[in-house]
């Protein structure tokens, strides 16, 4: 319902931009309905911006990180007596603990993309992104 109501409200502030942009045109020509697409794209989107920011999630920590892809720092290898595959990954510009997704194939090698699909304590967990 509340999505519904979002939805209604962009609608309503686009049928207005819409609207004034039309009548500036009718009025003015082509130049009138430049300005007005101006002035609409520069001060009549805030609302719309405000209304998203509110209602929408921010998808912001460990939310974010799955479905990111990192580059292999240093080569998984086997973690004595764990049964893990464990390296480290670069994302988003941070150096990270990783361990293999166990379901995956054959480990990928130094500088190859990886596909993190969980985080478990502050240790990623990565497939590789073939």
């Amino acid at each position: 319902m509340a999505q519904r109501r979002l939805f209604l409200r962009i609608l309503g502030v686009v049928a207005c931009e819409g609207a004034l942009a039309a009548g500036a045109g009718l009025l003015w020509g082509g130049w009138g309905l430049a300005a007005a697409l101006a002035v609409i794209l520069a001060v009549g989107d805030l609302p719309v911006v405000r209304l998203l920011d509110r209602h929408l999630p921010a998808r912001l920590g460990r939310e974010a990180l799955p479905g990111c892809r990192g580059q292999v720092a240093e080569e998984f290898r086997d973690a004595h007596g764990h049964g893990h595959c464990r390296g480290r990954v670069r994302l988003q510009g941070a150096l990270w603990s990783a361990r293999l997704d166990p379901a995956t194939g054959p480990r990928p090698g130094r500088g190859e993309l990886v596909l993190v699909s969980g985080l478990e304590g502050l240790t990623l967990v990565v497939r590789p992104d073939r």
